[in-house]
């Protein structure tokens, strides 16, 4: 149940996201993945970060909820944290898409050479 595999995540993604709090925002409303308004009250001055993460995955799960295709849905939330190329939110990303069963392919940066990696 995509919910439920959101949800068991929320604690950890609530404290990486708000780490990158901007720029996962900002791709989150790029893939049309949450509304203009949780973009602006992210862009806020004076609320904590963790408490914008915090309620930026309390939006995420309620657009799940509402969501035709929940599964689909966190998968395209999934990639967007992959492509952030920060660790911790690519752990957490793979853990869900493999919860969800799919296959999960990371593009690797390094110093010396670049490529695409497939994890089953």
């Amino acid at each position: 149940n995509p919910k439920d595999i959101l949800r068991t995540h929320s604690d950890k993604l609530v404290h990486a996201i708000s780490v990158n709090l901007y720029n996962v925002t900002d791709a989150l409303y790029a893939k049309e993945l949450i509304p203009q308004q949780t973009k602006d009250e992210v862009h806020v001055q004076g609320v904590a970060d963790n408490k914008k993460a915090s309620n930026l995955v309390y939006v995420l799960e309620g657009q799940l909820e509402s969501s035709l295709n929940p599964e689909q849905y966190l998968i395209d939330i999934c990639h967007v944290l992959i492509n952030q190329q920060h660790r911790t939110l690519t752990d957490i990303a793979t853990s869900i898409l493999h919860q969800l069963g799919e296959c999960v392919c990371v593009y690797i940066i390094s110093d010396q050479y670049s490529h695409y990696i497939s994890i089953h």
